[in-house]
């Protein structure tokens, strides 16, 4: 479950919010002022921050807030406004590293799907600072994949070769069983996955590989491990070699 930081000083529009995301099974945490928001910040750690720009009666507001989530890079941010056509708060949101398309005005909550997926594309590309210690910490830890009527089985890594997309579904190669078919987009999986284990890679829209499973790069075709092959687009490509992995190459 991703846990969701919400500044918001007005007690309606954060049950708003709240509604709107958690069916999708975000847990919701609000500030209803920044006092409220630097606590928490201190004390808890958070997938996803949504800001108001404009608190009520309060010397501090969302870009302060912002800037102190941003230097320590703690989280992705998508902030809320009713401001949305003022140049001079986008530029602002820009300075912080909050990209354009994360600067949303309030109705966008309007429209449930496009809210949800604006946060999952948040989430994914997000740069989280990757140490050994937080390696070591995630390795041991094991991924929930959603197969039907709600019900979850967990996974480690090293049972889990790759994942394809194909149409609206998603494969999921094993290595010591039959692969599976499962409804929950890949994107979202993947977002999951790489939250959790930092060996797995998206190559292109429709792959998600572990990379230790390779066994070689033939050309753009890549070879894992049970016989299975892919092949890459120039992207996927570029983005594997870029990775600077010893893969054995004919």
């Amino acid at each position: 479950m991703f846990k969701v930081f919400v500044l918001e000083d007005d007690t309606l529009q954060f049950n708003r919010i709240r509604r709107t995301i958690s069916k999708e099974g975000f847990d919701c945490i609000r500030a209803e002022n920044s006092t409220k928001a630097l606590e928490l910040l201190e004390s808890d750690s958070f997938d996803l921050g949504i800001l108001d720009v404009e608190l009520d009666e309060d010397k501090r507001n969302g870009f302060n807030i912002a800037q102190k989530i941003m230097r320590k890079k703690m989280m992705p941010i998508v902030f809320l406004t009713n401001h949305y056509d003022n140049i001079k708060y986008l530029k602002k949101a820009n300075e912080l590293g909050v990209p354009t398309e994360f600067f949303m005005e309030r109705e966008r909550l309007n429209n449930a799907k496009a809210f949800i997926d604006t946060i999952y594309k948040a989430i994914e590309g997000f740069q989280y600072p990757i140490t050994p210690l937080q390696y070591l910490a995630f390795s041991n830890r094991k991924i929930g994949l959603k197969v039907e009527n709600g019900i979850y089985q967990f996974f480690g890594k090293e049972e889990i070769i790759c994942l394809k997309a194909d149409g609206g579904y998603t494969y999921v190669y094993f290595t010591n069983r039959p692969k599976m078919i499962i409804t929950t987009n890949i994107g979202k999986i993947a977002t999951q996955i790489q939250r959790t284990y930092y060996n797995f890679m998206k190559l292109g829209q429709s792959h998600l590989v572990n990379l230790e499973k390779i066994k070689t790069l033939e050309g753009r075709v890549l070879k894992l491990e049970n016989d299975i092959a892919i092949t890459l687009s120039e992207g996927g490509e570029k983005k594997l070699k870029a990775a600077n992995l010893i893969i054995k190459t004919s």
